[in-house]
Formats: structure tokens, sequence, C-alpha cells
């Protein structure tokens, strides 16, 4: 278990009108475990787990959900738990006190727990989160991740009030699933195979399943991923190319460079400069 995060209740902050955080972190793997909580005011998001969905109670309800999923922790609701599989979760949490101010804002409201679908800008407002939650001492960083949580917050709720998810364990909900944990980890030495398996697919038919909805295949999906990120990486950090490469599973940072160019017609240096240009 990785667990990692920064509490922000007495950080410096240069702007007032957004609601402060007092922590925000993450937990990959997080161990199994069992219990009941209550009193906590929190914006939990549980990326992926081994499992194809969870299963908690809110004051004696008992909701089962499927990865990804959001859970807003209340403090008069009772939360029930068991953990029996490992899970990588990210949370931002709040003074108890700011209840009412984040009922008042729209923020807070049933259901406080709900799946959601993974799409690009939230994918991407995740891992700026996480960026900054491996830099602490990141100028600034309170601000941003007050913001960040906010923004967050908003595309969830969004999302959840659209009714783009029904619930239904069909084919295209289960592909979605598995796009989602792909956009988790596309980083790390992912086995299609296996996560096909844990989503209910047979390999042959997984693959059959993403031709409906995908035009490119998994993993030149993952690849555009790894771009996509190492984009934003060169353009908002001052990371050092070879940083870079490492943390997107590129062990030759050489590789890395020319696949780099070919995709995006440039090389990472090249798109570093014409950025700070802008």
């Amino acid at each position: 278990m990785a667990v990692y995060g920064i509490y922000l209740e007495n950080a410096t902050r240069r702007f007032s009108g957004i609601f402060p955080l007092e922590a925000a972190g993450g937990i990959e793997s997080h161990p199994f475990c069992s219990g009941s909580e209550r009193g906590k005011l929190e914006l939990c998001i549980r990326l992926s787990g081994e499992n194809l969905s969870m299963k908690e109670s809110y004051n004696g309800v008992e909701t089962e959900l499927r990865y990804p999923n959001v859970l807003i922790k209340v403090p008069h609701v009772e939360r029930k738990y068991v953990l029996d599989h490992p899970r990588d979760v990210i949370f931002f949490r709040y003074n108890p006190e700011l209840l009412d101010e984040l009922t008042d804002a729209g923020l807070i409201s049933k259901p406080y727990a709900w799946h959601f679908e993974m799409t690009p800008e939230i994918s991407r407002k995740l891992r700026e989160v996480d960026t900054l939650l491996h830099a602490p001492n990141v100028r600034g960083i309170a601000d941003q991740l007050d913001l960040l949580a906010l923004t967050l917050w908003e595309l969830l709720l969004i999302e959840r009030d659209s009714g783009m998810d029904d619930g239904s364990d069909n084919a295209e909900a289960r592909i979605r699933q598995v796009a989602a944990y792909l956009q988790v980890h596309f980083a790390d030495e992912v086995d299609i195979g296996v996560v096909a398996r844990k989503n209910g697919f047979s390999e042959r038919n997984f693959f059959r399943c993403w031709k409906k909805h995908f035009t490119i295949t998994p993993a030149e999906y993952i690849r555009s991923l790894k771009f996509a990120e190492a984009e934003r990486l060169l353009t908002e950090t001052n990371l050092p190319v070879m940083r870079i490469a490492e943390m997107l599973g590129f062990h030759n940072a050489g590789y890395f460079c020319d696949l780099f160019r070919r995709y995006r017609g440039m090389t990472p240096l090249k798109l570093r400069q014409n950025s700070s240009r802008n």
C-alpha cells in the first residue's frame, strides 16, 4: 500500500472565496479492512479496484457500485464498509463546519455515492491533482488544490445529474469501466487480458466489444493517454524529459523521444520550447 497526501488546514492561501481543504491525498492498493465511520466531510473518488464493484451501507442502506465511483462523506451519515480487495482512492477532506456552506452551494445532495464515467476532462484534473500531491513544495499548492477539488466536484455532480449511467451491468458499461481503469493505470505495465477477465470478458469477446465503442485498439488508447500526459507534463512542469519518460513507463528516454516525435511531429524539448513562447 502507498499513501500520500498533504495537510492544508494551516496552509497560507493567496485567494479567498473557495472552500479551503483540510487535507488531500491518495491511497494506492488500499488494504483489506472493515469498519464504520461518521463525522467526516470528504469528497472521496474510488478510481479502480480488483473487483468489478464494491459494497457499502449508508445509514443502514446497502449500496453496490461499479468502479470508478464517488462518495461524499457527510458528518451525519454513518458509513459501514467491508473492503475485501485492493483499490485506488483520491480524497479531499474539509472541515465539517463547512457542511452548511457546501450544501447551500449545491455541492452536497443525495445520492451521496454514485458510479461515474471517467471522461477525458475528469481524468486530466485527477492527473493534475496527482502531480501536485507528489510535489508538496510547489508554490501556491493550497490554492491550486482547493480549486481543483471544487472543479472535480462540480464535474462529477454534473455527470451524476445528467443521468448518463443507468447502473446496468451491460457490455458497454463494462467496456467503459475498462477504459476508466486504463486512464488511471496507463503508466503501469497493463496486461489487457487480465483486465478484461476481471471485468467479465473473455479476451476474444473483449476485443470485439471494445471495437464497437472505440476506433483505436486498447494498446493505441494507452499510448494516446501516455502522450497526452507527456504533453501536459512538458508544458506545465519543469520535469526533465528523462524523468517524464520514466514516469510514463518508458525505460529508455531515447525511445520515448523518438515515439513522441512520431506521435506529435516534434521532439519533447521542441514542444516545451514552443509552449514557453506562447
